[in-house]
């Protein structure tokens, strides 16, 4: 150990020269190089004592006896002041959401839990606090409530891992259980449907249905794109997703089908520039599409209680390429999803895939054939029917079955069971594959 007062030596144009205030240079512990600890004063009774005093905090902390000064400078500071530290860090990080829309979703669900907790402080947080606020929130759903609970979960985990808290004090709440009942289920929309729709809206909004119906393009993805990321080339026409529209900020290439390609050539004015929004009159949302089902005689829930919304057209993609047959991986791509159960399942409205229709196309299985036994006599054993075959004048000979095929039974004298030792049973068939047949 190393704990030492002194005036810090310092080099000024090429001269050694000391400090005037006084250092404290230390290690302690496990400390692989000494450090150097200013503390401010220039008597050297005064800086023993500043040393002294932080030597025994050290070893308060160290003996668990004392929290660490992080934590303690933590303490003092407003929740409101971690959080600003907190969004700040996720947006240098680059963790702010599309547009910046989920850093504002964090910090103003943080802040209503610590407000209406009445959490001012970090030692004011308590799980009993958080669950007695969650069960007064009765229009809430758990969906909802647990997303509250997680944005907050990290935001104490942020703290713990910068050493301002010691530990989460959420760490151990669970979430909310959730019912299918509880979640709004999206529905697809069947072929009917769509054409119904296409007819009823007008062209900027038709437009925008159909590229989100035949991409599987998100709200916020249409919204950006850019007449330049729309390429017209025949067989291999494309629409270039960019990274910074998407939700996993990987970029994509979409196929286009033949009837969204002339579509799209057809509402893309040809003086429109690569920066132009492809939708310049913006993209309908849900409460617009509402207005369309209704005109188009659409009901916006169906008999299971799933929704009608934007996000359907997207439903209504997965939902295409399940029933046209192609191949699972190749859905993952065309979805841009990481895991085939959200194409398979959460993406499928299976109430749309053609059921009845795969049942009826299987094959039939037609009549099962069999051998038809003869019974030989009350002491006797079935045997085959005779094997018979054509003459070259049309007649029928019985054929003989040992010279037919070795594998066909034949009757056996006298037609008596023999009992033979071992563990198969007696046989009357002279066979070559007969382990038990006596002659």
């Amino acid at each position: 150990m190393i704990f030492k007062v002194q005036k810090r030596p310092k080099r000024v144009n090429g001269k050694r020269v000391l400090s005037k205030c006084y250092y404290l240079r230390y290690r302690f512990g496990d400390m692989l190089a000494d450090r150097w600890k200013s503390l401010g004063v220039s008597t050297l009774e005064a800086a023993q004592k500043l040393a002294n005093d932080f030597r025994a905090e050290i070893e308060a902390e160290q003996a668990g006896i004392l929290m660490p000064k992080s934590i303690r400078e933590g303490a003092k500071k407003p929740i409101a002041e971690h959080l600003k530290d907190y969004c700040a860090d996720l947006e240098r990080r680059g963790k702010t959401g599309r547009n910046g829309k989920g850093l504002k979703q964090t910090e103003s669900r943080i802040l209503r839990i610590s407000e209406d907790c009445g959490w001012q402080f970090l030692i004011s947080i308590s799980a009993d606090s958080f669950t007695s606020w969650r069960s007064r929130q009765t229009e809430m759903k758990p969906g909802t409530l647990n997303h509250y609970l997680a944005e907050m979960i990290t935001f104490l985990n942020w703290l713990e891992r910068h050493e301002r808290i010691k530990t989460n004090p959420l760490k151990h709440v669970s979430k909310v259980d959730k019912t299918e009942d509880d979640e709004t289920v999206k529905r697809a929309f069947s072929d009917v449907e769509l054409k119904a729709i296409f007819e009823v809206a007008p062209e900027y909004r038709r437009i925008a249905y159909q590229t989100a119906a035949f991409t599987g393009l998100r709200f916020q993805e249409l919204q950006q794109l850019l007449c330049g990321d729309v390429i017209f080339d025949g067989d291999h026409s494309r629409i270039q997703v960019r990274a910074s529209t998407t939700k996993n900020k990987k970029s994509a290439t979409l196929p286009l089908l033949p009837e969204l390609e002339q579509a799209l050539r057809a509402y893309i004015p040809e003086s429109a520039k690569p920066t132009d929004k492809v939708f310049r009159k913006g993209v309908p949302r849900s409460r617009t599409l509402k207005v369309d089902l209704k005109a188009a005689g659409i009901p916006e829930v169906d008999e299971r209680g799933h929704v009608a919304v934007f996000h359907s057209f997207r439903k209504t993609w997965a939902t295409y390429l399940q029933r046209a047959g192609v191949d699972e991986r190749t859905a993952m791509s065309l979805m841009r999803h990481s895991d085939r159960r959200l194409t398979n399942v959460v993406y499928t409205d299976a109430a749309l895939l053609p059921l009845r229709e795969a049942v009826r196309g299987l094959p039939q299985l037609g009549e099962v054939s069999h051998i038809r036994a003869q019974i030989s006599g009350k002491t006797g054993q079935n045997v085959s029917n005779s094997v018979h075959k054509k003459t070259s004048n049309g007649v029928l000979e019985v054929v003989d079955c040992e010279v037919y095929s070795p594998l066909l039974s034949r009757p056996v004298e006298g037609g008596q069971m023999v009992e033979v030792a071992g563990v198969e049973p007696a046989s009357l068939v002279l066979s070559h594959v007969a382990s038990t047949c006596l002659a």
